[in-house]
């Protein structure tokens, strides 16, 4: 997105300086004239942050305003301007992410759970596209089909901390305790200092009636 931000900024100032109409031109060149990482002499330092070349089309414009939008909680705008995105360049699994992530935002998780499935057909291993289709399918009461997504995650992802937490959530909201706190404390083992773990294996030692641990745990998340 900042190099979408750096493309916009010089095009503007192009037009402010020199007028130029740039709808007479079917491709616009931003030419950097940094050194970077490409001379490696002793008496000069390099760029700080070089600007790598790269290709600026309208689906990468389009689809990082909705990532701006959906920054903005602006969840509509931005779900209308990954569509449009999509209707560019049909097969990038990114923008399907990014347009199931806004609708899940605006609440809209049985769309959403469509928009993802087109994305991980196009990329199977896409793990936040799957992250997003388990807890929307869960919002919806799905649970075993969450599961099933989870799983194939954990697969992918076996030390990933999140997973843990999100099957861990679902243990907890249909009433398996038991298997909640083993989510949960799968997810510490993974990273100590995942507060919402600690928080949530609290509550779920307290739903147990085990209130000598609830204490002790959500003392834990605070301290973290």
């Amino acid at each position: 997105s900042r190099i979408t931000s750096l493309f916009s900024d010089a095009i503007n100032l192009a037009y402010e300086i020199d007028q130029i109409n740039f709808s007479s031109y079917d491709q616009v060149v931003v030419f950097h004239a940094g050194i970077g990482q490409d001379f490696s002499l002793p008496f000069l330092d390099p760029t700080p942050e070089d600007i790598p070349s790269t290709f600026v089309d309208n689906e990468m414009i389009i689809n990082n305003l909705g990532v701006s939008l959906n920054r903005l909680s602006l969840y509509q705008d931005a779900s209308e301007a990954y569509e449009n995105a999509i209707k560019i360049n049909p097969k990038n699994p990114e923008v399907f992410e990014n347009l199931g992530s806004a609708l899940m935002n605006n609440g809209e998780f049985e769309r959403a759970s469509a928009v993802l499935r087109k994305s991980i057909k196009l990329n199977p291993k896409n793990i936040n596209a799957l992250m997003y289709l388990g807890t929307a399918l869960a919002t919806q009461n799905k649970i075993e089909e969450a599961f099933e997504i989870f799983d194939s995650v954990l697969k992918l992802e076996p030390k990933n901390a999140e997973i843990h937490y999100n099957i861990g959530s679902i243990f907890q909201d249909i009433g398996s305790f038991e298997n909640a706190v083993d989510a949960y404390s799968a997810a510490i083992s993974l990273q100590y200092d995942y507060v919402d773990a600690w928080y949530n294996l609290g509550l779920t030692f307290r739903s147990q009636g085990n209130n000598a641990d609830c204490l002790l745990y959500t003392s834990d998340a605070a301290d973290e």
